[in-house]
């Protein structure tokens, strides 16, 4: 009888410890929630005031692809969401003082990581598109033509493209604009310029339906992800955001609220 208890006991102790060691191992993986956003009942979310359909200020509230993504989440972690609306380039300054949790201006994943930011979670795959005068695209049969150099490429200010371009097409010549309408603008006064820009920017833009003398040439290339940015001091968090949206993918909601904002997508 005593053997059978020294038995059990033994039994019960290694039960024991094995079940400890899978609840601690469960706590150290599975993704968490930064705890001053449970404490606070509140995710803080900075919100680009100028990027349709992606985030967007609409009679002075919160609006766009992202910030319904956003409302999605707060939900999913029980607490809620605070849009602080800003321009778009104050976004990541407000992030590193630690003043929102969380970044939405229609980020692209690569322009977040440069930034020693964390892109999280990605959650739309874009690729660059190239706009070229109207009487210029017959004679262009795929977008490796542009490697010329009596070619001049356009590209964004910090984007990818600025960065990545030049050395996809390294016998052009380029050079970076401000904004998407300063290149439109250099596109029509001169010939053989063309304009790089990922396909987050002309859906912002509704397209070019108002530029009759300016096409997008269909070959799509260089793809990337749109994202959010979140400081890069805790894994946790990221893991979390990661695993939010690839249920969101899973389920199908991801999908919908995409469709919702962005109908119509340029194919190749």
């Amino acid at each position: 009888m005593r053997l059978k208890v020294i038995i059990w006991l033994s039994f019960s102790l290694l039960l024991s410890s094995s079940l400890c060691s899978c609840v601690s191992h469960s706590r150290q993986t599975v993704p968490a929630v930064p705890k001053d956003i449970l404490d606070s009942g509140q995710v803080r979310v900075g919100l680009a005031s100028d990027c349709p359909p992606f985030a967007f200020s609409k009679d002075g509230e919160a609006a766009g692809l992202e910030k319904e993504l956003l409302e999605k989440l707060a939900a999913a972690i029980g607490v809620k969401p605070v849009f602080i609306i800003m321009p778009r380039e104050e976004l990541t300054i407000t992030l590193r003082a630690g003043q929102i949790d969380i970044a939405a201006g229609a980020f692209s994943a690569p322009s977040i990581d440069r930034q020693s930011l964390v892109s999280s979670p990605k959650y739309l795959a874009v690729k660059h598109y190239i706009a070229v005068r109207k009487e210029a695209a017959p004679f262009i049969k795929t977008v490796l033509q542009l490697n010329n150099k009596d070619i001049e490429i356009l590209s964004l200010v910090g984007s990818t493209a600025a960065e990545e371009v030049p050395n996809l097409f390294p016998e052009a010549k380029h050079s970076s604009v401000s904004n998407f309408d300063t290149a439109i603008m250099e596109l029509k006064k001169k010939e053989g310029v063309a304009f790089v820009f990922d396909e987050a920017k002309l859906l912002a833009r509704e397209g070019l339906k108002d530029e009759t003398d300016i096409v997008v040439l269909p070959e799509g290339f260089q793809p990337e992800k749109m994202s959010f940015a979140i400081r890069a001091d805790d894994s946790a968090w990221q893991a979390y955001l990661d695993k939010w949206i690839a249920g969101l993918e899973r389920n199908g909601e991801l999908k919908l609220i995409i469709n919702k904002y962005l109908p119509v997508r340029i194919q190749d």
